[in-house]
C-alpha cells in the first residue's frame, strides 16, 4: 500500500486535483473510512476535500464546526506526525458533545480516525486524515497511523511542489497582466471558491476579505461585495469556453487606492493548492489586487513620469520641507534625496527647485 500511495502522492505533486486519489487510497486502507483534507486558516478550520462523506453531512459539518471537539484541536497537531482521533480529543469529550450526537453517530458512529498536519504557508495549514467506524477503529487506526507516518515526508514534499508551482503560476499571471510589483493574486473556481491566496498579502489587502466555511471568498466592504456578487460571480460561473472580459473595481483604503481585476486564466495556469476547496472544482479566473499610488503621486507619475520615490520627495518639497528634513523623514541620506529631486527636475524640464515646486502644485491642485 505504501508504494502505491507514494506513486499517487508523486502524481498529486504535479496536479493538485490528484490529492483526490491520495485520499481515496487512504480511505481504502482504513476499511472504507471517510477521508478529508482541511485547511486551518487564521485558526479556523475549513474542509477543502471531503472524500466519500455524504454531502448532507459535509454541509452539516460546516454548520456545526464550532461544536467539533476534534477540529478545535487540529491547530495543535505536530507537523508530519500521524495521531489517532482519541489522541486529539478523548472519547469521553467527543461522545458528550452535540457534534457526536448529530454528526458522528448517524454516520455509522465514526468515532475513530487518524489525522496529520502536513504543512502550508503562513497561517494556512493543511490537515489530512480519515474518520473510521467505532467497530473498526482498533483494527485500522494503528495501521493508518503507520501508513501516514511512512508517507508523511512524501506528502509534505508534494505540498511544497504544489505551492511552488502555484507561486510560479501567480508570477506568470502578474507578468502577463503587467502587474509585477505591489500586486497580489487570488485564484477562484467557478463557484467563487478559493484555489490559492498569495501568501504575501499586504495587511490592507488581508483586511478586505474573508473565506467562509465552504471556501468562498467574502468581501467586507459593501460596495466591493456588491460588485463581486452582481458583476464578478456571474462571469465566474459562465460556461467553460465562453469569452470573459476582465472586470475592474477601484477601492480607496485609507491613503491608498486598490484596483481589483478579475481576469481569465487557462485551467492549467490557475494557481492551486490542495488545502483550498476551489482546487477540486472547475477552474475559474484570477483576481489580481494591485496597489495604485496615492492620487497626488499618481498625477505626478502620469504627468511627469516620476517614480513613486521621486513624486514623494517632490511633494514634500512643495509642502515646504527642506531636502535635509525630507531625508530625515524618509530615513534616507541627503545625497539620495538631492539626487531624486535632481532627476525629478530633469524629467519635469525645469532647472530650479522653485520651478519644480510650482509645477507640482499646479499638477496636484
Amino acid at each position: 500500500m505504501s508504494a502505491e500511495l507514494i506513486s499517487l502522492v508523486q502524481a498529486a505533486a504535479l496536479q493538485p486535483k490528484g490529492w483526490e486519489g491520495v485520499i481515496g487510497a487512504i480511505e481504502g486502507a482504513g476499511g472504507g473510512a471517510s477521508g478529508f483534507a482541511f485547511v486551518m486558516d487564521r485558526g479556523e478550520p475549513t474542509a477543502a476535500f471531503t472524500g466519500s462523506f455524504d454531502p448532507r453531512y459535509v454541509q452539516l459539518y460546516h454548520e456545526m464546526h464550532h461544536l467539533n471537539p476534534w477540529a478545535a484541536r487540529f491547530g495543535a497537531l505536530t507537523d508530519n506526525r500521524a495521531v489517532s482521533a482519541r489522541a486529539v480529543a478523548s472519547d469521553e469529550v467527543v461522545t458528550r458533545s452535540e457534534f457526536y450526537v448529530d454528526w458522528v453517530l448517524p454516520q455509522n458512529d465514526l468515532l475513530g480516525g487518524v489525522a496529520m498536519k502536513i504543512g502550508g504557508r503562513g497561517q494556512a495549514q493543511m490537515i489530512l486524515g480519515v474518520n473510521i467506524r467505532r467497530g473498526l477503529r482498533d483494527r485500522f487506526e494503528p495501521q493508518l497511523v503507520g501508513v501516514l507516518d511512512r508517507i508523511g515526508p512524501h506528502l509534505r514534499h508534494a505540498l511544497e511542489i504544489n505551492e511552488a508551482l502555484a507561486e510560479r503560476s501567480a508570477r506568470l499571471i502578474r507578468a502577463e497582466s503587467g502587474q509585477r510589483s505591489h500586486s497580489w493574486i487570488i485564484g477562484l473556481d467557478r463557484s467563487a471558491r478559493v484555489t490559492w491566496v498569495d501568501p504575501d498579502l499586504a495587511p490592507a489587502v488581508q483586511r478586505l476579505f474573508g473565506i467562509d466555511r465552504m471556501g468562498r471568498i467574502i468581501f467586507h466592504d459593501p460596495c466591493l461585495s456588491d460588485w463581486f456578487a452582481h458583476r464578478a460571480v456571474p462571469v465566474l460561473g459562465a460556461r467553460a469556453g465562453e469569452p470573459a472580459a476582465p472586470l475592474e473595481f477601484r477601492l480607496r483604503v485609507q491613503a491608498m487606492v486598490l484596483v481589483l481585476r478579475l481576469v481569465p486564466v487557462a485551467a492549467h495556469d490557475m494557481p492551486m493548492v490542495p488545502y483550498r476547496p476551489g482546487t477540486f472544482g472547475d477552474p475559474g479566473m484570477a483576481l489580481i489586487i494591485s496597489q495604485v499610488m496615492d492620487v497626488p503621486e499618481a498625477r505626478l507619475g502620469r504627468g511627469l513620469g516620476l517614480t513613486r520615490a521621486e513624486a514623494e520627495v517632490s511633494l514634500a518639497l512643495a509642502g515646504g520641507a527642506t531636502p535635509a528634513e525630507i531625508a530625515r523623514q524618509r530615513g534616507a541620506s541627503l545625497h539620495t534625496v538631492r539626487n531624486q529631486l535632481k532627476i525629478a527636475m530633469s524629467k519635469a524640464g525645469v532647472g530650479r527647485a522653485v520651478d519644480l515646486v510650482a509645477l507640482v502644485i499646479r499638477l496636484t491642485e
